[in-house]
């Protein structure tokens, strides 16, 4: 909670005029912008079930590998779509399933996807839980590892690939260092967002905050 509350406040100060005349219309559309992407999500996988369970086409029923019953699926494509608001609404489906099949595993794949991350390449997992498990100890483990990479005696280029290698949800954090003076990672950042911080990151740090503590409640729940 603390670490949340600093970065508030950082940006507040940053951008004083511009928090205190946008704050309480922000704060309304956040709340409602979110509630509105939780009934997105729970359409778009309610309609992926019955979609996989009952396809349009009988000669494609339902396989042993996932990424087969999500290629071309257009309610998989569209939880993607949403971004990063998805993503608390993915994991706390995902925690609160008394399952582990097949939409579980697909969880964990929007999860995966809209991190831009590859936990496979650094933990075996095989299940959708098994993946909840391994992907909320990474979540917790990211603050102090972007403090650590940013300090490492090693070349920017080593930085910022572990950086990207964080993925999204790391994003509040690279830019909390890249603003105390760790510019040269800024690669890292515009990787995360698709380049929209590269031509000013200071105007799109005020027009994504509340992404920003989105991620930042997102990791340090």
């Amino acid at each position: 909670m603390k670490k949340r509350k600093a970065f508030r406040t950082k940006i507040t100060r940053l951008y004083p005029i511009f928090t205190l005349t946008i704050t309480g219309f922000m704060l309304t559309a956040c709340v409602l912008g979110q509630e509105n992407v939780q009934e997105q999500v729970q359409t778009h996988i309610s309609k992926m079930e019955a979609s996989i369970e009952n396809p349009v086409n009988p000669d494609t029923s339902t396989t042993s590998n996932p990424y087969d019953d999500i290629q071309n699926n257009e309610h998989f494509e569209a939880i993607l779509e949403l971004g990063i608001p998805a993503l608390p609404e993915l994991k706390q489906s995902l925690a609160h399933s008394d399952q582990d099949g097949l939409v579980e595993y697909i969880y964990a794949i929007a999860l995966e996807k809209i991190s831009k991350t590859e936990m496979s390449e650094q933990t075996e997992w095989r299940t959708g839980k098994e993946f909840y498990t391994i992907y909320s100890a990474y979540l917790k483990e990211i603050p102090d590892k972007v403090t650590s990479i940013a300090a490492e005696p090693v070349s920017d280029k080593e930085k910022i690939a572990q950086l990207k290698a964080l993925g999204v949800p790391a994003i509040p954090y690279i830019f909390d260092v890249i603003n105390h003076g760790k510019q040269e990672l800024s690669p890292a950042l515009h990787y995360l967002t698709d380049n929209e911080s590269k031509s000013d990151m200071r105007k799109w740090s005020v027009e994504h905050i509340d992404q920003l503590n989105l991620l930042t409640d997102f990791v340090e729940e």
